[in-house]
């Protein structure tokens, strides 16, 4: 549970409401084991710098999620 541990460690450090992102995560239509989908909703949550900027990519990830890893990967 790598990913899972690093999703709620840049959560804690953005201090983002757990709610209202993990309502917008919900919106992920990818069919992937859980581990794989902790490590796109990490790559979204570091990725924001807002939380309003959550569900803007959540909708790329779902078109593109393999773009969303990448970027987060160039940012990091």
């Amino acid at each position: 549970m790598k990913y899972e541990k690093l999703y709620f460690s840049i959560m804690k450090s953005k201090g983002y409401d757990a709610d209202q992102v993990g309502e917008a995560l919900d919106k992920l239509n990818l069919d992937f084991p859980e581990e794989k989908l902790y490590q796109i909703k990490s790559a979204i949550v570091f990725l924001s710098n807002f939380e309003r900027e959550v569900p803007g990519l959540v909708e790329q990830a779902n078109r593109n999620y393999q773009s969303v890893l990448n970027a987060a990967t160039v940012k990091e």
